[in-house]
C-alpha cells in the first residue's frame, strides 16, 4: 500500500514538469531536438559499470586435520 502511495505522488508531482515540457518542446521545436539529440549522445551512451560485488568476511571452515595438526 505505501507504494503504491509513493508511486501516485510521484507521479502528481511530476505531471506540471511533464506538461510544462511538452508546452515547452512545442513551441521551441529546434531547441527541444537539439536538448533530446544532446541526451541521447551523452546521457543513455554513457558505460556504466556495476558495482563491485561486497566483500564477505573470511569463514572457518571445519576441516579434518590429521594428527600431526595439518590439514589432509
Amino acid at each position: 500500500m505505501a507504494t503504491f502511495m509513493i508511486t501516485i505522488v510521484a507521479f502528481i508531482a511530476t505531471a506540471p514538469l511533464t506538461i510544462w515540457g511538452v508546452r515547452f518542446a512545442r513551441r521551441h521545436r529546434r531547441m527541444a531536438y537539439g536538448a533530446a539529440s544532446l541526451l541521447l549522445l551523452f546521457g543513455l551512451n554513457m558505460k556504466v559499470d556495476p558495482p563491485p560485488p561486497p566483500k564477505i568476511e573470511a569463514v572457518e571452515r571445519d576441516e579434518e586435520e590429521a594428527k600431526d595438526d595439518e590439514p589432509k
